[in-house]
């Protein structure tokens, strides 16, 4: 099996977040994207707005129907930080991985050096990266032949949405409609998120 998995605090999901992954399985030839909540990302101590059970619910609304993609709950049933490498390792023993993408954003490639055990990472896993604002397609080619490692950049739509941009309009009272799925949009609304 070809998987791609998409980690991320999803706080909350959104179109962007929707369209890498469609952009990633078409292009990496993925039989499965993966979507992993974050439950104690060790760079976001006491940054995620909602709780994981909000924020699974809200992955869980955006995906309802949609084949090719699933979401696993691995992080939530951990301990202390959540690193990406224990991650991947448990996701690769419970799938039968042929090949394997960590799907991320350019802004996450550029800071790569400051994960947890990066070096490991980019030799046992391939990713597939997506372009993302303020960063050219030169600065991340750039960056792909500093890192070395299995990269391969994703032919996909800069987009301008943000988790924290979504967050900042709800503060604000104004409208989230076209920037999230209808059915997250939805639930925000009722359970009174981010206000």
């Amino acid at each position: 099996m070809r998987l791609g998995v998409f980690g991320g605090s999803f706080d909350p999901v959104h179109q962007g977040h929707m369209i890498l992954a469609q952009f990633a399985l078409e292009q990496l030839e993925l039989d499965r994207v993966v979507y992993l909540p974050s439950f104690n990302p060790p760079h976001k101590q006491g940054q995620i707005a909602t709780s994981f059970e909000d924020r699974l619910r809200m992955l869980e609304l955006a995906l309802e129907g949609r084949k090719g993609f699933s979401i696993s709950t691995l992080e939530a049933l951990r301990s202390g930080p959540s690193y990406s490498l224990d991650s991947l390792d448990a996701i690769e023993k419970e799938y039968e991985v042929s090949k394997l993408y960590f799907l991320i954003g350019g802004d996450s490639l550029m800071g790569m050096e400051g994960w947890y055990k990066s070096e490991e990472l980019l030799r046992r896993f391939s990713f597939g990266v997506a372009p993302r604002p303020g960063r050219t397609r030169q600065e991340l080619e750039d960056k792909i032949n500093q890192l070395g490692g299995d990269i391969v950049l994703i032919d996909s739509p800069k987009i301008e949405i943000s988790s924290s941009f979504i967050r900042k309009r709800l503060e604000e009272k104004k409208s989230i409609s076209f920037l999230v799925p209808q059915a997250v949009e939805d639930y925000i609304y009722e359970k009174k998120l981010y206000r």
